[in-house]
């Protein structure tokens, strides 16, 4: 039996989970509804898919990981709640590249809290990529800034925004709390944004196509990906989990632009390019700098 070494294994189930993950944009925009119909349909189908997995690989434990949540699971449910709101209200107001340029932003925000919050160090490498790669997020929401109305378009990358700060924060929370499983907590989060979005929605509104659209959504990719990239960075260094994140980041808007032609602006373009460009730098130079510490180790025992 072929045997691999635990960072092969961590490669394989991020990168396979960040994959699955690409054509979730695409589906949502084949969906092709209301705000709140969307917020509904996320929110109660991806729990259930969810459930099985957890329930598939933690069997009998998996009532007592769920009561193990504790008020901090409350906590990362209401955030959750927050950044799937954030996420949805997003590419219904604004691009798919746009949404995704901004979410690429998460593991420098990411670094910012926890070097705010949890007193961990951030290098000087890390506040220039910060200050990059926020750059290039102003440069992707210039367009819609530069106009004197608030639009539908600034609202959408304003939302983005707040889905990305979210998110941080929710790693920043359970790097604070390791010791408890925090994904029947996220799960919650799911839960309570159908409820929120129940008394608006109409999903009954919907023919076959999007029907189906949003069952292969809800029940396969969100449950599927996100399992897998949440199990993934148990064996795999941070920074490596950063670069094939950014694998979304290319291939969502590509998807999107192939089926529909949803293309990008210039100032997208630019932007984007900036931000992916940095964050990208950042982790290989962290790798590097990994690999080093490992070798001197090594040296030296």
């Amino acid at each position: 039996m072929l045997k691999i070494s635990n960072h092969t294994r961590g490669f394989l189930i991020t990168f396979i989970g960040v994959l699955v993950i690409t054509p979730d944009a695409l589906l949502f925009r084949l969906v092709n509804t209301d705000l709140w119909t969307m917020a509904f349909l996320r929110g109660s189908l991806m729990p259930v898919g969810l459930f099985l997995i957890f329930l598939g690989y933690y069997r009998k434990r998996t009532l007592q990981l769920i009561l193990n949540i504790g008020s901090a699971g409350i906590v990362v449910a209401l955030l959750s709640l927050c950044s799937n709101m954030g996420f949805v209200t997003a590419l219904t107001y604004t691009t798919v590249a746009k949404t995704l340029i901004i979410l690429a932003c998460i593991p420098m925000f990411t670094g910012l809290f926890s070097w705010f919050f949890l007193k961990e160090k951030l290098n000087l490498a890390g506040i220039l990529t910060l200050v990059v790669s926020f750059t290039g997020v102003c440069i992707v929401v210039g367009d819609n800034a530069s106009s004197t109305a608030l639009n539908k378009g600034l609202v959408g990358d304003l939302a983005a925004l707040l889905t990305a700060l979210c998110w941080a924060a929710i790693f920043t929370y359970l790097r604070r709390h390791k010791e408890v499983n925090m994904i029947p907590a996220i799960g919650l989060g799911w839960i309570a944004l159908a409820l929120v979005s129940l008394p608006f929605a109409q999903p009954f509104s919907l023919n076959t196509t999007q029907l189906s659209a949003a069952l292969l959504m809800g029940l396969i990719v969100l449950p599927v990906s996100f399992s897998l990239i949440a199990i993934g960075p148990r064996y795999l260094p941070a920074p490596e989990v950063s670069l094939l994140l950014l694998l979304e980041t290319a291939l969502g808007p590509l998807w999107v632009w192939l089926v529909i032609h949803e293309q990008p602006g210039t100032n997208t373009l630019i932007g984007g390019t900036i931000v992916v460009i940095s964050i990208a730098a950042y982790s290989v130079s962290q790798l590097v700098t990994m690999k080093r510490t490992v070798k001197l180790e090594t040296s030296h025992s």
